[in-house]
């Protein structure tokens, strides 16, 4: 058995996680959307935030195994929203509140403005079935 390698960085992750966000939220901002595709936004931003924070804990740990005590703070202050938006989504969506779960995936905008995207998006059914998923946890 050989072994598995990753070839992309937390912080490539962390780049990739927060396009997907962007892109969804674009959706959201730019398509009219059902109560179904909503919930399937929002529990579609709830995971991405989640797989988020765990490379956050991931990298600053091993920053804080090495000693790097002050580095592993900083990212972990830098980030600190994506904790917040996380626990702000689960709240809303553990009380069935979609709208307020979609004011506070809203709310991240000012996060990925500057990300760059390319003018046709290929991953517009990426969130589908996301609530079902979800939900399931």
């Amino acid at each position: 058995m050989s072994r598995i390698i990753q070839t992309d960085s937390p912080a490539q992750n962390r780049k990739r996680l927060l396009k997907t966000l962007a892109s969804a939220h674009r959706y959201f901002k730019q398509e009219k959307t059902t109560e179904v595709q909503q919930k399937d936004l929002c529990a579609f931003a709830l995971l991405t935030l989640k797989a988020l924070c765990e490379s956050i804990d991931r990298t600053a740990s091993a920053w804080e195994k090495r000693d790097y005590w002050l580095k592993a703070d900083r990212l972990r202050s830098e980030w600190k929203w994506a904790l917040k938006a996380y626990d702000e989504i689960q709240a809303a969506l553990n009380k069935d509140n979609v709208t307020n779960a979609l004011q506070c995936f809203d709310a991240l905008s000012g996060h990925f403005d500057s990300i760059v995207m390319p003018g046709k998006s290929s991953d517009r059914n990426l969130w589908q079935g996301a609530w079902v998923k979800w939900k399931q946890h």
